[in-house]
């Protein structure tokens, strides 16, 4: 059994991703991320983390591809200076470490992508909690699964007779 989790946003996320008496986890639908995301944004709280992650399933190829490339995350801190934000989405890019096995991932995801899906925020400050979600929501609609689409099409050859049998689901996490 999935144990409740304490806090207003951690108890919404644990209402939407749960099934089955507490039993199972569920991945959302874009729709009811973006349901979910808008009833987060009306609570006027924050919580430790929200971590958002798409995958990719398909059912006629066979195949699941997870996109860490396009996850949202948004920490919350009770003190962040100005320095620490600035930095943040840059420091989440772990492709552009030198060794690095994921040079591949400069093709598809920019730091302005990093900036509108990771936040480093103050606990105190909603209002910027609130536009972390409502960057990413937007992130996600104008490049985020565009860029995925198009990850899937090179590496997959997902083609026109592929697509319906396949659709984008989301991993909730929050603290």
């Amino acid at each position: 059994m999935i144990k409740k989790p304490i806090g207003t946003i951690n108890e919404l996320i644990y209402f939407h991703t749960t099934y089955y008496n507490s039993m199972y986890t569920r991945n959302l639908t874009l729709t009811s991320l973006f349901h979910l995301l808008e009833e987060i944004i009306k609570t006027n709280t924050t919580t430790k983390y929200i971590y958002v992650t798409p995958f990719y399933i398909n059912e006629k190829l066979d195949f699941q591809e997870e996109f860490d490339m396009a996850h949202l995350y948004i920490e919350c801190r009770d003190i962040v200076t100005v320095e620490e934000q600035k930095n943040f989405a840059k420091a989440q890019m772990f492709w552009l470490e030198p060794d690095s096995d994921y040079k591949l991932l400069e093709q598809y995801i920019t730091f302005e992508d990093m900036q509108a899906s990771h936040f480093l925020v103050e606990k105190s400050d909603v209002v910027l909690f609130q536009r972390g979600i409502q960057s990413y929501m937007s992130f996600l609609m104008n490049r985020g699964i565009p860029q995925m689409m198009k990850w899937l099409h090179q590496f997959y050859k997902l083609d026109i007779e592929s697509m319906p049998y396949g659709y984008f689901c989301f991993e909730v996490l929050s603290e």
